[in-house]
């Protein structure tokens, strides 16, 4: 972590930036997380929702990032 952080400060990102980025990617990998499961939507077109409780409190706190 410290290697890559001070190799994104070498190139430049400021504090900020840093932080913006470090929010995405810990977003990002919570997604891996997440239980899709198939389902037919009303209109009978192929669909998807998340099948586990992990992902209704990931969808609530995923304004924090």
């Amino acid at each position: 972590f410290m290697l890559t952080r001070k190799s994104l400060e070498i190139l430049g990102f400021s504090c900020d930036e840093l932080i913006s980025i470090f929010k995405i990617l810990a977003a990002i990998l919570k997604l891996g997380n997440l239980n899709f499961v198939p389902i037919t939507n009303i209109d009978g077109t192929e669909g998807c929702e998340i099948s586990n409780d992990y992902g209704e409190n990931f969808l609530q706190g995923l304004h924090n990032y």
